[in-house]
């Protein structure tokens, strides 16, 4: 599966990606894909990152959010960083509620709401509020 995570066809890197997602263990893997130069690999990245709790992966993914030139790329990221639940999504989501892509802004609220079980809107402010009182 590695060796088809560099093949120099997307289509193979993209069927390699998904197979270490179901694996499971493969996060650095699948971070080393996350600057594909093709916007479906690096959708898929966030979208297998989903499934992983650890700070690389966490990490990657709010890169992903803030950075990438693609808007799937970035709605992907969002919708990942509220899939894996954890709190060190939370800057990178609160971050995006402030940018000018209004779906972008919908998908890191409902992450955060998904995170935090709270429902404090658009709001950026509202949200650093409540994080620095936890």
């Amino acid at each position: 599966v590695k060796s088809l995570a560099k093949s120099r066809r997307p289509g193979e890197r993209l069927e390699a990606l998904k197979a270490m997602g179901r694996n499971g263990t493969e996060v650095e893997a699948i971070v080393a894909l996350a600057d594909d130069k093709f916007f479906d690999v690096r959708k898929q990245v966030c979208n297998e990152l989903a499934n992983f709790t650890a700070l690389v992966a966490i990490e990657t993914l709010g890169r992903r959010l803030k950075i990438d030139s693609n808007i799937g790329v970035r709605l992907e990221a969002s919708k990942s960083l509220g899939k894996t639940g954890d709190r060190a999504a939370i800057p990178p989501l609160i971050e995006c509620l402030s940018y000018q892509n209004f779906d972008l802004a919908e998908n890191c609220m409902r992450s955060l709401t998904a995170i935090t079980g709270a429902d404090l809107g658009l709001d950026p402010e509202a949200w650093k509020g409540w994080l620095k009182n936890r």
